[in-house]
């Protein structure tokens, strides 16, 4: 089962993006997502926004890219 979604392009004058995660999603190998931190695909959809993400745990996080300090 694949866990990726086509966004939409970005407005141009977005500040940021939000998403949540789901709880215990299975890997296609039997391992498990890191559901409570950002991915690698999370960080690299708009390099250069804050991103902030809603966990299965209910923390908010935010990540703040390179670009962004």
């Amino acid at each position: 089962e694949e866990h990726n979604v086509d966004l939409p392009s970005r407005p141009p004058d977005a500040a940021g993006y939000y998403h949540t995660h789901g709880d215990d999603t299975p890997d296609p190998d039997g391992s498990r997502y890191d559901e409570e931190h950002f991915s690698p695909q999370d960080k690299q959809f708009a390099p250069d926004l804050p991103a902030y993400l809603g966990t299965p745990t209910f923390d908010f996080k935010v990540y703040l890219p390179p670009e962004c300090h």
